[in-house]
């Protein structure tokens, strides 16, 4: 995990934990994943909406819980883990066995595990699926783009 940057909602250090762990939930082992569909673009970007907007806190702190696990038991942020140790986590986190109390854990993973995979299968106007990377790896063709004044199909 190189270097991250600061996003619209998400601090640099959230960033970073954050792209890590969706590299994880979707990594790049057989073709394209997380990465490469720049999901953590379309996460923010889902952050800055109003629908999504009351969850940015949960995400941060969300973020908090996988550094301060990772510098507890490995002295080092999430991000630099190795990503056995990485996935370890994110499977506690899941079933919610980190010594964290009063946080949603189950939750919060399902709602990272979802946004996940809709920031790779999502149109890429919506900031994931990087250059339609996710479509192309399920084969889903480009769709055809409507142009003003085309009637819609009924």
């Amino acid at each position: 995990m190189d270097g991250a940057r600061a996003g619209r909602v998400l601090a640099a250090e959230d960033w970073r934990t954050l792209a890590a762990a969706t590299e994880r939930i979707l990594p790049s082992d057989d073709g394209p994943g997380a990465r490469e569909a720049h999901v953590i673009d379309f996460l923010d970007g889902q952050l800055a909406t109003r629908e999504f907007a009351p969850l940015a806190p949960t995400f941060r702190r969300g973020a908090r819980v996988l550094d301060d696990s990772a510098a507890r038991e490995h002295g080092r942020p999430f991000a630099d883990l190795a990503p056995a140790d990485q996935d370890d986590l994110l499977v506690r986190l899941a079933e919610a066995r980190l010594p964290v109390p009063r946080f949603p854990q189950v939750d919060f993973y399902r709602l990272l595990h979802n946004l996940t995979l809709e920031g790779f299968l999502s149109d890429p106007r919506h900031g994931g699926n990087f250059e339609q990377v996710g479509w192309r790896s399920i084969g889903f063709p480009e769709p055809a783009r409507r142009r003003r004044g085309d009637r819609p199909c009924h």
